[in-house]
Order: C-alpha cells, then sequence, then structure tokens
C-alpha cells in the first residue's frame, strides 16, 4: 500500500473567464505551469503505487492527473514550444502529425491535455538518450496512453492473463515476464514498431553483436513477414520463440511505467 504522509493538493481548475477580465498571457503561463506541475506529481505517485503493487491508487491518481489537465483551458502555441524545447518547424510538425492537438486560429491553441502527454514523453525519451525517430517513438507511446486510459483496458489485460496462464506454469518468471511482455507488443504492434525493430536488427548484424548472429537472422526474418503473422509469432510459449524472446528487439517499445507494472504483476 502506498503511504502518504502528506496530504496531496492539486490546484483548482480556473473559472471561465467569460465575466472578468481576460488574463494576461503571463497569467495564463503561471496557471498552466501549475497544472503541469501538479499533473507530473500525481503522474509520479501513480508510478510509485503500482511499484508499490497498489493498483487501485494508482488508477486513481492517473485519473486525477488526466482530468487536471483534460479540462483545462488551452494554451498558446509558443508557451508549447518554450515548455518542449522544440523550434518553430518542429511545433508545426507535430501539430500537423497530432503530437500536439491544435485549437483555434488567432492565436493559435494547444489543448493542455497534449501538451502535458508529448511533455512527459519526450522527457523520458531524451532522459532514455532516444532522441532518433522521436516523433514515430512519440506517436506509438501516445497511441499506448490513450489506449491505457480506456475503461475496457483493465479488463482486456485480465482476459489476456487468464487465456495464457495455463501455458505460462513451470516456467520462470524472466519467461513469464518475457511473454506478458511481448503479449504487450503484439496488442499494439504497427509498421512503425516493426521498423524501429528491424533497425535494431540490422544493426546487431552489422556489428555481428551483442546478439548472436543464429537469433539476429532469425529475428531479421520473423520481421520480414506480414504483421499479424509477427503478432501471432512473437506470443507462442514455444521453446524455439522462449530462446529467440531472450534477445528482443522490441525492448523500450512500452513505456517504462508500463514495463514496470508488467514486471510487479508477473511473479
Amino acid at each position: 500500500m502506498l503511504a502518504i504522509h502528506k496530504p496531496v493538493e492539486f490546484p483548482s481548475q480556473p473559472e471561465s473567464q467569460s465575466h472578468s477580465v481576460r488574463p494576461t498571457i503571463a497569467q495564463e503561463g503561471k496557471t498552466a505551469d501549475r497544472l503541469l506541475s501538479a499533473f507530473a506529481r500525481a503522474r509520479s505517485l501513480a508510478i510509485r503505487a503500482r511499484q508499490g503493487k497498489d493498483p487501485s491508487m494508482a488508477a486513481e491518481l492517473d485519473r486525477l492527473a488526466w482530468s487536471l489537465v483534460r479540462n483545462a483551458d488551452p494554451v498558446r502555441v509558443h508557451y508549447a514550444r518554450r515548455r518542449l524545447g522544440i523550434s518553430d518547424p518542429t511545433t508545426r510538425t507535430w501539430l500537423a502529425r497530432g503530437l500536439l492537438e491544435g485549437v483555434g486560429q488567432s492565436p493559435r491553441r494547444v489543448t493542455l491535455e497534449s501538451l502535458a502527454a508529448a511533455e512527459e514523453i519526450a522527457h523520458e525519451l531524451r532522459r532514455n538518450g532516444q532522441r532518433r525517430d522521436l516523433i514515430a517513438t512519440m506517436e506509438r507511446r501516445l497511441q499506448w496512453e490513450r489506449m491505457r486510459q480506456s475503461p475496457d483496458f483493465e479488463r482486456d489485460l485480465q482476459r489476456i492473463r487468464r487465456s495464457r496462464g495455463g501455458s505460462a506454469q513451470g516456467h520462470s518468471t524472466a519467461e513469464q515476464r518475457s511473454l506478458a511482455f511481448h503479449g504487450r507488443i503484439a496488442q499494439q504492434l504497427d509498421r512503425e514498431t516493426v521498423a524501429a525493430a528491424q533497425r535494431r536488427v540490422d544493426r546487431w548484424l552489422r556489428r555481428k553483436g551483442p546478439v548472436p548472429l543464429i537469433w539476429a537472422e532469425q529475428w531479421r526474418t520473423l520481421l520480414a513477414r506480414p504483421i499479424a503473422d509477427i503478432k501471432s509469432a512473437i506470443v507462442q510459449d514455444n521453446e524455439p520463440m522462449r530462446e529467440l524472446r531472450q534477445n528482443t528487439p522490441f525492448a523500450g517499445s512500452l513505456p517504462e511505467p508500463e514495463r514496470m507494472r508488467l514486471v510487479s504483476e508477473t511473479h
């Protein structure tokens, strides 16, 4: 159970400004800063709750975090650009690709919810040194985050575990975690994820390591097949696939909080 020694205080949502003086740009920024700070704190506490095996607390904190930014007023594009530390052309690309959700025309604004999601993912990727293919990786992460917010997510995850519970008996914890990990990868597998895995395998082959060439060649063959075949193959519970999963090119394809969640829930 997660122990919180001090009350967690979050800023209240700003009231409508229709009947009062419109806030200045500086005031808008300060309000957004407070909400984003509260969002980050709630998300951090949610991670701690999952690591402490308190999923109900984690889910409640996640709901609180997203409600703070979902109901907030949108922010100006230049504020989002400053928060994210990106250039004007990059900002336009992110808006065009849907990484940031634009609203209005003059001045153009961005929803605080999309900014919070983009900022969280971008910071994590940069911290882990994943600066290449940043846009494609962020698109996958955002898709995953939206899926996790679905009310059907937990139900579907439990159904997957039950359907595979019998075959996993007698396996080591590491094998069960690997199977659970690849099950999640299979659920969200798309061309971008496959392309990233193929690039990793190509690096293994060029460098002749760190993965033995026999496994790298097998992954290259598997990743050249249709996505439906790859989804089916990576969750097969047999000895060849268990060995192949030990050297997976999908490492890093799940957000770290979700990977830690799978680790904590697989015994």
